[in-house]
């Protein structure tokens, strides 16, 4: 494949909005020009009105106009929007959708679950040297939902979407800002509900544990102590079931303005971090896997990446 001029992917999460300004490359990689990322909670709120709130989408409007003068700055001739579990859930999408296509002039593709799925995975194991022939689980905890795949390669065996995300759990638990004892029963009976177990099993036994989106960089931000974020250190780093466990215990005894201070820890995660870690230690435990290799890449890299695959 040719060399092409840069393009653009925008993923519309529940609690983030993120870019990608890449070109394709001959041998089918991505050149990546520019990632930015920040949080908007488009879906907050939603567990309760079951709609966008208006102050989430202006939010979430005001960011996309900042993201439009980087894509224009960069000359991209393609602009894709993606939307994931508040545009699948909210009663109001149709609404905010017509807001985008009235301001920005785009438009908006609605991933199913199953191709959420296929796209993080995608994007997560694209980080990894000869991954062509590896066997990989790949762990994608949003804020409305968790995808789990497995795959060998770029080959998808079997992959399950799961309705409970960071926000969605902390919104269960009013966004309580410490987790004390006697709150643990009523999450971990929860996530039990969420999560199928037999089904977990099946999809992280025998393959190598992958962690995307922005719980588990994070966590790897964190524990790199990182003042700005860099991808090529976050895919570089591995995580131990007890080093989660430990940063759990570490964020959960300060409070939220000196949450505000810990290096990697961007402002705006830090009352949903605790829940994100939380389904992470959860998946992790009832899987039995110890060790987490942490992914820079994401839904957005993995849907170029698809392109570039369906158009071979």
């Amino acid at each position: 494949m040719p060399e092409s001029a840069p393009v653009a992917v925008i993923d519309l999460g529940t609690h983030s909005a993120l870019l990608l300004i890449a070109q394709r490359q001959r041998n089918g990689t991505l050149n990546v020009l520019n990632e930015d990322f920040k949080i908007t909670r488009l879906g907050s709120g939603i567990e309760k009105s079951a709609n966008l709130l208006p102050q989430n989408q202006q939010a979430t409007l005001d960011e996309l106009h900042l993201f439009k003068k980087k894509i224009t700055a960069y000359g991209c001739t393609q602009i894709t929007v993606l939307a994931t579990e508040a545009i699948r859930k909210a009663a109001n999408a149709s609404g905010f959708l017509n807001l985008l296509q009235n301001q920005f002039g785009w438009q908006v593709k609605v991933l199913s679950p199953q191709e959420e799925a296929r796209f993080s995975y995608l994007g997560a194991i694209s980080v990894f040297d000869h991954f062509a022939t590896k066997l990989f689980s790949v762990i994608d905890v949003g804020g409305g939902s968790t995808e789990i795949t497995k795959g060998r390669g770029k080959k998808i065996e079997c992959s399950q979407s799961f309705a409970m995300g960071a926000v969605r759990l902390a919104e269960r638990f009013n966004y309580r800002e410490k987790i004390v004892s006697f709150d643990i029963p009523g999450i971990q009976e929860m996530l039990n509900e969420s999560f199928d177990e037999p089904e977990l099993k099946k999809l992280t036994e025998d393959a190598l544990l992958v962690g995307t989106g922005g719980t588990i960089t994070t966590a790897a931000a964190i524990h790199n102590g990182m003042k700005k974020y860099d991808p090529n250190v976050i895919n570089k780093t591995s995580l131990t079931l007890d080093q989660l466990l430990m940063l759990f215990e570490d964020l959960n005894a300060r409070s939220l303005k000196e949450r505000q201070q810990v290096k990697g820890l961007e402002p705006g995660r830090e009352d949903v971090i605790l829940y994100g870690l939380m389904i992470y230690i959860h998946l992790m435990q009832k899987a039995g896997i110890w060790r987490i290799k942490v992914s820079g890449g994401g839904l957005r890299h993995g849907f170029l990446l698809a392109q570039m695959s369906d158009s071979d």
